[in-house]
């Protein structure tokens, strides 16, 4: 009786050394996340996105957090400890550091859905900012592959409407290549219209060309209002 009555309180021990340790891992998360929020935000708004069937995907971002866990949570030293004596236990990390971030903290998630454009945006960075407009009109968008994209880097579901964007990051002038590579996607896609969106300006000779076979040139800062034209249209 006496061997049972150590071994069952030596057991609640360790549960509350447990529970302890689960709390204080934890708590240290928050505070590793927390001066990152606001770029993970960015990210989740980024990668996240609604697949043909409305399904919200979420593969992208989860790979993103991966990142951060493996080069931010796992190197600090008190997650080290905690996975060290808690072995079997490590796999509740990524879990508490996913939940904050969506569910504590989805407030400040959400109030960053848009940041408006930022001249050091990427741009991968870039694109999502456009796609972000597309979806706030009600429109759905499929990303493109990075490789092999055949000129479009997003596709646009308007009704029975398919429009193929391009959009264009870049400190000088577009020529007539991205005019020309949006026609293909154009085509490729089976798309009505094709559109090239740009935080530059376009040179008069792709003006000509888009003017010829049909392509729309836009600034990011007049689509919302096109979008709006053509909604009334």
């Amino acid at each position: 009786m006496i061997v049972e009555q150590i071994e069952e309180e030596e057991e609640e021990r360790e549960f509350e050394r447990l529970c302890d340790a689960e709390e204080e891992v934890e708590e240290r998360i928050k505070e590793l996340v927390d001066p990152h929020l606001k770029t993970l935000a960015r990210k989740y708004h980024h990668l996240v996105y609604y697949d043909d069937y409305n399904n919200e995907v979420f593969d992208k971002f989860n790979v993103e957090l991966k990142y951060f866990y493996d080069r931010v949570i796992k190197k600090d030293q008190i997650v080290i400890d905690f996975i060290q004596n808690y072995p079997r236990k490590d796999r509740i990390l990524p879990v508490i550091l996913r939940a904050y971030i969506l569910d504590d903290r989805w407030d400040f998630v959400q109030s960053q859905k848009d940041l408006g454009f930022s001249p050091t945006m990427t741009g991968v960075e870039f694109e999502r900012f456009i796609e972000s407009k597309f979806l706030e009109a009600g429109m759905r968008v499929r990303p493109t592959p990075v490789t092999g994209d055949q000129g479009a880097d997003l596709i646009v579901e308007d009704g029975h409407n398919i429009i193929v964007v391009q959009c264009k990051r870049s400190q000088t002038a577009i020529g007539n290549k991205a005019v020309q590579e949006v026609a293909a996607g154009r085509g490729f896609y089976n798309a009505s219209s094709a559109w090239v969106v740009s935080d530059a300006q376009y040179t008069k000779s792709a003006r000509i060309l888009a003017q010829k076979i049909d392509v729309i040139l836009l600034h990011y800062s007049d689509v919302d209002k096109f979008l709006l034209n053509c909604s009334e249209a």
